[in-house]
């Protein structure tokens, strides 16, 4: 359901499903002080335990609140979701819904048509991506017939990450939010005003290596120009936990140079702080509410007054849209082939003028590419001929690989310092040295842009 400014209520409870347990906190901002009731927490097992038992359990939990709103938003664990992510380039939107339908098909462990699916798109600078979170169909269906069996209605079905973490805004400085439960730690990056990543690591604050081998793993998988806008991690748990994470983390390598925060919360008091999120629309959270009919259409579909008659209206109105139809795709068939008679001639010219570019287009490159990058070589090593290069190989105009040998270490050694120096080349990598006198060796070096001449 999509709630505008004016009709999204006051006051909601707040569910989070984790850790096979469901807490539950009622929350009003319409009150003085923002009022609410101490929450409840209760063991819920979607996947082997009986619906009606469930359903029963949640009534009895609801009655010990000081509330009687049923309206509910509801917290989904992290690994619950699977996501596809992926560059998405300057497309129309029908191409580009499309493609991402495609990616959805190819990257999901199942047929996408058994996902709710949500998009998130991240924008840094020119650089397009969308991620892609599917949660089972089933799954969310199954966790709203207990919940309306209880009583209550879903207004939203989130995750919980993305209520935590950082509103996602336009900017390129990522925020690294990290979860810490009773059993599990999940992990949300936002950047460039969407979530890039959404990931349980399933790792316990016993096993520190764990967590840190699991955040780089979660980090590796994230686009090379999404991670490198980085700049803060939150922890998020108990105390104790932020704590002594935050001490495993701060001395290493990699993290230093990040803003490290914490920030202390109970596992008790996380539906509270979703559905104060919720009800304040600090931004768009990731919405799993599978849609439902409106109230037309299930008033069509049980009334059993006059059906003959609306059947008969409905095809009647039918027909008349098809022929409708048919008569404006007839005119606008005339009307494309009048427009194409005119502008045919011009196409064809275009067209011709096109493929001679497509034809002549490789030979005409001005930059001079593999000649500048072997004068780079000549000038790098030594005119008395201690350095030889045997054999060049450039591939795509970036990767140089040299072979050669050499009489003086010390001779290749500056040959190298001053092939290093060179503001193209990166990545210099000495492959092998052997041999003595002369000595066999192979490097190779990346070219970001075209060799000075």
């Amino acid at each position: 359901m999509k709630w505008s400014s004016q009709s999204r209520p006051q006051s909601i409870l707040g569910l989070v499903l984790e850790d096979k347990f469901l807490r539950v906190a009622f929350v009003d901002l319409g009150a003085a002080g923002e009022a609410g009731s101490p929450g409840v927490s209760l063991p819920f097992d979607l996947e082997r335990s009986p619906p009606d038992d469930l359903a029963r359990d949640l009534r009895a939990a609801l009655a010990g609140l000081r509330s009687r709103e049923r309206r509910c938003v509801v917290g989904l664990p992290a690994d619950w979701t699977v996501a596809v992510s992926g560059a998405a380039p300057e497309l129309s939107p029908g191409d580009l819904e499309s493609l991402l339908a495609l990616e959805a098909e190819k990257g999901f462990p199942c047929d996408p048509a058994d996902l709710q699916i949500v998009r998130s798109h991240q924008q840094i600078g020119v650089h397009h991506h969308v991620t892609q979170y599917g949660i089972q169909t089933e799954r969310i269906l199954r966790l709203e017939t207990v919940l309306r069996a209880a009583g209550l209605r879903p207004a939203s079905f989130t995750l919980t990450l993305a209520a935590l973490g950082p509103v996602p805004t336009p900017v390129e400085a990522g925020q690294l939010t990290v979860l810490i439960g009773p059993s599990t730690i999940s992990v949300a990056y936002a950047v460039g005003g969407g979530l890039a990543q959404v990931r349980a690591l399933g790792a316990g604050l016993d096993d520190g290596s764990s967590v840190i081998r699991e955040l780089r793993i979660t980090l590796e998988e994230i686009p090379a120009d999404l991670r490198s806008s980085l700049s803060a991690v939150t922890l998020v748990g108990p105390d104790e936990s932020t704590r002594s994470l935050s001490s495993t983390l701060a001395p290493l390598s990699g993290f230093t140079h990040l803003t490290l925060g914490s920030r202390p919360m109970m596992p008790e008091a996380v539906p509270e702080v979703l559905a104060q999120r919720w009800l304040r629309r600090e931004s768009e959270l990731p919405e799993f509410l599978p849609p439902r009919p409106s109230r037309w259409k299930q008033w069509l579909r049980h009334t059993n007054t006059r059906r003959l008659g609306t059947a008969l209206a409905a095809a009647a109105a039918c027909v008349l849209v098809v022929i409708g139809l048919f008569g404006w795709q007839e005119y606008r068939a005339w009307s494309l082939r009048q427009e194409w008679s005119r502008m045919k001639a011009d196409v064809e010219a275009l067209t011709a003028v096109q493929e001679r570019i497509r034809e002549y287009r490789p030979w005409h490159d001005t930059s001079f590419t593999t000649l500048s990058t072997l004068k780079l070589v000549t000038d790098v090593f030594p005119e008395t001929g201690s350095v030889t290069a045997k054999s060049i190989e450039i591939k795509g105009h970036s990767t140089v690989s040299i072979t050669g040998s050499t009489r003086e270490n010390a001779a290749l050694l500056e040959s190298l310092d001053r092939l290093r120096q060179r503001p193209e080349v990166s990545n210099l990598k000495i492959e092998q040295i052997r041999g003595k006198s002369p000595a066999q060796f192979t490097f190779t070096f990346q070219l970001s842009r075209t060799p000075r001449t």
